[in-house]
């Protein structure tokens, strides 16, 4: 039973959510970012084709999301990523994490002039916010639903019924029948026990009552 419970929390999968991004507002904040710290004659050069490949690279980051605040999952642990109303089923390893984002930078702005490249990487990740989040108490509460569909008494079988025969191996479903009716037995027992001493102490008071 515990093996199936740490099935469960390991399978169970893990819930996030999206919030909107202003891109337009983004770009514009990038672009003011690089008229800062670029010649003008580099600037004009270069400002229609960053922008393109920048608007581009955006698109499809948000996408499935940028997580900053990363979390101990496998990358191909199922997740819900939550957008607006929509649920989405992806894998951990589908959202884009903060190192994989600097590789990803460094390959769009691969083919400009090697003394730009990098503060156009650089400006780019100043502005640049994520939009994806972990939803712990949902994820939390999810993980407690599944808990509770498995079975305490799991392995119970019929009165009377037959569970081994003679000098049979005891493994597998029986040796799990065995152990559900050891602790169901130890469980009665012990609720006996508990009755009969409060029964005694109920008899001990009305004595004492009836002698007063």
């Amino acid at each position: 039973l515990e093996q199936e419970k740490l099935d469960v929390i390991e399978q169970t999968p893990r819930h996030f959510y999206s919030v909107d991004v202003d891109e337009k507002n983004l770009v514009q904040r990038y672009d003011e970012s690089l008229q800062t710290v670029l010649s003008d004659s580099l600037y004009q050069l270069n400002k229609r084709s960053v922008e393109r490949d920048v608007k581009g690279y955006l698109k499809k980051l948000f996408q499935n999301g940028y997580l900053e605040d990363l979390q101990d999952i496998n990358p191909i642990h199922p997740i819900v990523l939550k957008k607006d109303d929509d649920l989405q089923r992806l894998t951990y390893g589908d959202l884009t994490t903060p190192k994989e984002l600097n590789e990803q930078l460094t390959a769009i702005f691969l083919n400009y002039d090697q003394e730009i490249r990098g503060v156009l990487t650089r400006r780019l990740l100043n502005v640049l916010e994520p939009n994806v989040f972990y939803d712990q108490p949902l994820t939390d509460s999810n993980i407690e639903n599944e808990l509770e569909k498995i079975l305490p008494n799991r392995g119970l079988i019929a009165q009377n019924a037959r569970i081994i025969a003679q000098g049979e191996i005891v493994e597998g479903d029986k040796l799990q029948i065995l152990n559900t009716l050891n602790s169901t037995y130890e469980s009665q027992t012990w609720s006996d026990s508990q009755y009969n001493w409060k029964l005694l102490g109920y008899v001990v008071l009305v004595g004492m009552a009836l002698t007063m």
